[in-house]
């Protein structure tokens, strides 16, 4: 929950957000155990570790450009993850840059190394990636999507 992004919060403001939100879960905990609610699940993991499967078995064939589809599919997936997660943005750079408070910095510059990987697959035909860059890009999404709690 992020009710200020843009603000940048001095020290007394921040410790007094947190007294409020912990004040708030220590009052709300006991009814929503007394009613049963449930924070509803963001992500269909079952029906999105199918789908990541399928990407990450074009990398069987050990085909260079069955590896490349793998990292472009995958790039997709992931964009279309962040946007059913609630990134705001017209390019996938834009919504990785509004979700980017969901990662931890190492992940969050992995996810750019694999997507920076991918927009040299589309745009510079002179680039022929490894089959190793492209499964080392496909591990850098995944572990973002199980940052997310998509995978």
């Amino acid at each position: 929950m992020i009710y200020f992004k843009n603000k940048q919060h001095g020290f007394l403001e921040t410790v007094l957000i947190s007294i409020g939100r912990g004040l708030w879960f220590l009052i709300s905990w006991p009814f929503k155990k007394l009613l049963g609610i449930k924070k509803p699940e963001l992500f269909n993991k079952a029906k999105n570790l199918a789908k990541w499967l399928e990407i990450e078995k074009l990398l069987e064939s050990d085909d260079r450009i069955h590896a490349e589809q793998a990292v472009m599919r995958a790039d997709k997936f992931f964009d279309a993850q962040l946007k059913h997660g609630g990134a705001k943005g017209n390019t996938f750079a834009d919504r990785l840059r509004d979700y980017e408070d969901h990662f931890n910095y190492n992940t969050y510059q992995l996810i750019w190394q694999a997507h920076k990987l991918r927009n040299q697959i589309t745009h510079d035909e002179n680039h022929k990636p490894t089959i190793s860059e492209c499964k080392s890009a496909l591990n850098k999404f995944r572990r973002g999507l199980e940052n997310i709690g998509a995978l």
